[in-house]
């Protein structure tokens, strides 16, 4: 379970900016649905973020892409390059800072990475106990050196130590422009309880989505899957004809792609084709023809239905492009059902969808909110970070500036006035 993100000089957000999935247990609204080891209540299950356009909602989305092209693209691909906060050059020497903490079997591993262009400068994986107890998993702190770029000092927790030929394989495959993290993953087949837990943390770290809710069907490995498997066919059948679009199936299969200019090409895709009903009569229009939204609900399930099985983490900007606010709502109870959302899988989306705080759907602590201060430095915060917030009416409070978060709209006429 994701339980907290640290961000510091990242596209928008300049100083250090917390976000938590932790929970407020002075809370008492919704503790059914907070997500727990046991009876204990460790993460909420769904945090949705707001703010005006341009406040830095979609640069909080983005963390999630960066540690996903940091632990999982190849140095030599040469993509990595740190996004310092533009807005003052001071930053532009400064590394960009991430850390996320995740809890994993009993433990709160919590993983630090320093990033200046494209090099590494440093790293920190900790695991702590519920007493608190910290040990270090591994450390690497990198010094330029004239003429020798990064060099780097390393610290690893005792298991690890002993096994000298070990670590100077782990170091020589590390360059700078590499993650000890990845490198440590991809290259142990020891089955220690912390290996394991980190092999957990790191998939969990890559494997979730994070992406914009209409350009989801870029998995085609759901596609594929969705051909195949049966089950998981019916499934996201059912959760389609949920939705009231009068569908009666979806199938997928590959097929040659049609380009208006050319016809069709010799590029094979997985094409989605939508079954109507008309009374008992069957349609089948081309994919042109169905709506943009019951498309995008369609790629939206087989991706909400591989996070719910795996404990996985979504992440969506705009998580109302196209849908209903009732279908919005039902993505967040799929979320909350216990039955259902078995394995602890999370929910963060930004929107700009108000009608969503008036369903007596969020806490105070999963409502968060981006605004730019003076400097254009996003701060990221929640209503329950706000003093004297006792209210349950959040979108009139909203859309009065009671929480800021909010545009300030100048006056038209004066944009006209010739």
């Amino acid at each position: 379970m994701l339980l907290e993100v640290k961000i510091k000089n990242f596209f928008s957000f300049a100083e250090e900016q917390v976000f938590s999935m932790i929970p407020n247990n002075d809370l008492k609204k919704h503790k059914d649905v907070l997500l727990r080891d046991k009876k204990k209540p460790l993460a909420l299950p769904v945090v949705a973020i707001y703010g005006a356009n341009a406040s830095g909602k979609s640069n909080f989305v983005r963390i999630f892409n960066f540690l996903f092209t940091l632990l999982t693209i190849e140095p030599s691909a040469g993509i990595l390059n740190s996004q310092y906060f533009l807005y003052d050059k001071k930053y532009k020497d400064k590394p960009t800072e991430i850390t996320i903490s995740y809890y994993i079997s009993g433990y709160v591993y919590a993983y630090l990475v320093k990033v200046k262009g494209q090099y590494i400068v440093s790293e920190l994986l900790t695991r702590e106990d519920s007493s608190e107890n910290k040990t270090i998993i591994f450390s690497r702190n990198g010094n330029i050196q004239d003429g020798q770029g990064y060099i780097y000092d390393y610290d690893f927790i005792e298991d690890l130590k002993k096994e000298d030929r070990y670590i100077e394989v782990l170091k020589k495959l590390t360059l700078p422009e590499k993650t000890m993290f990845s490198t440590l993953v991809n290259n142990n087949n020891d089955n220690t309880d912390y290996i394991r837990d980190i092999k957990d943390f790191y998939i969990k770290l890559i494997s979730g989505y994070f992406n914009n809710a209409i350009s989801l069907a870029k998995y085609s490995i759901s596609f594929d899957r969705f051909e195949k498997d049966e089950k998981f066919m019916n499934k996201v059948n059912k959760l389609i004809q949920a939705i009231d679009v009068n569908i009666s199936s979806v199938k997928v299969k590959k097929e040659a792609v049609r380009n208006p200019n050319i016809g069709f090409s010799n590029t094979q895709s997985y094409i989605p084709r939508f079954v109507f009903l008309n009374g008992e009569v069957e349609l089948r229009p081309e994919l042109m023809q169905v709506s943009i939204g019951t498309q995008v609900a369609f790629n939206m399930f087989l991706v909400i239905i591989q996070v719910l099985e795996n404990g996985y983490l979504l992440v969506i900007d705009e998580l109302e492009n196209s849908l209903h606010p009732h279908v919005v709502e039902l993505i967040i109870q799929i979320f909350y059902n216990k039955k259902i959302n078995k394995n602890n899988a999370q929910l963060i989306f930004t929107t700009h969808d108000t009608s969503l705080l008036n369903q007596g759907l969020f806490r105070k602590d999963q409502i968060y909110f981006v605004e730019k201060d003076y400097k254009q430095a996003s701060k990221i915060f929640s209503i329950d970070d706000i003093n004297n917030t006792d209210k349950d009416n959040f979108a009139s409070e909203y859309l009065t500036g009671r929480y800021g978060a909010i545009p300030n709209i100048k006056d038209i006429e004066d944009i006209f006035d010739e």
